[in-house]
């Protein structure tokens, strides 16, 4: 058996481009899915960290649910997304038992926010 070892190059630091979008909705729902999909698509596409402001947000339904990954999977790696904002003890609740807590960060502030995207 003939085993090759190669050195692996030093990656370089990455410049990441941070994006801020201000989510206006008050619902993310089957009703509005379609809409919201337009208005929003090309803020997420080609960025790789968006941070996401939801202080509006009070209603997510498995359509909303989709398209908050939908537009993860439109990101560049490394697929950086912070929703800021979501103080609303159930839409916590939910991306909790959804497992998405552990896809998108949660953050309560603007400071947090800054926290998060520095590491």
């Amino acid at each position: 058996m003939k085993l090759n070892l190669f050195k692996l190059k030093k990656r370089q630091p990455v410049e990441v481009d941070h994006e801020r979008v201000v989510l206006s909705e008050t619902r993310l729902s089957a009703a509005n899915i379609n809409e919201v999909n337009r208005k929003y698509a090309e803020k997420f596409r080609g960025k790789s960290c968006v941070v996401v402001v939801c202080q509006e947000l009070r209603f997510i339904d498995s359509s909303g649910l989709g398209f908050l990954v939908g537009m993860r999977n439109s990101m560049l790696a490394p697929k950086q997304v912070i929703l800021e904002g979501i103080e609303d003890p159930t839409l916590v609740e939910l991306l909790s038992l959804t497992r998405l807590d552990q896809v998108f960060q949660l953050s309560k502030s603007l400071t947090e926010s800054q926290r998060l995207k520095q590491g």
